[in-house]
């Protein structure tokens, strides 16, 4: 999505969090996201609409 549009995702106990890095794929905490970081979501629908992240990768800044 570009940077004028928004969507949201409920992040839930399931959700793996990941980076890429030199050192390749490492699973990373919640803790770690800072707002504004180029992520890729993988999400399914929840019963209400929603949507929930099943998996998000930190993208490198130069991907």
């Amino acid at each position: 999505m570009d940077d004028e549009h928004e969507m949201k995702f409920r992040i839930t106990r399931k959700t793996k969090i990941f980076s890429q890095g030199k050192q390749g794929t490492q699973e990373i905490k919640t803790s770690s996201l800072h707002p504004g970081q180029a992520v890729a979501i993988d999400a399914q629908s929840g019963l209400d609409g929603s949507f929930e992240a099943v998996r998000v990768t930190v993208e490198s800044p130069n991907q």
